[in-house]
């Protein structure tokens, strides 16, 4: 998976490309590290999170505090952004 443009491009191993919507991004003051926050348009409701490396290229979270910061990120993104559209 890489990061192009606003979309997340996935291609398996036949070359098949699917492309995700980006939801948002998160750089960590915490940690070295920037949060790509994306969705399949198929299933909006099941968010992904991924670590955005310097090449471009998107990784798993894998670690549970991480996962742990990242839901607060999500929480803290959506209440201020829903607070905003009010």
């Amino acid at each position: 998976m890489h990061v192009d443009n606003d979309k997340v491009v996935f291609v398996d191993d036949k070359g098949n490309r699917t492309e995700l919507k980006i939801y948002f991004t998160w750089k960590s003051n915490t940690r070295d590290k920037e949060y790509v926050f994306f969705y399949d348009e198929m299933m909006p409701e099941e968010l992904i999170a991924g670590i955005i490396e310097k090449d471009g290229t998107i990784s798993d979270v894998e670690d549970d505090d991480e996962y742990d910061e990242l839901e607060e990120v999500i929480k803290a993104y959506e209440e201020e952004h829903f607070k905003k559209n009010s």
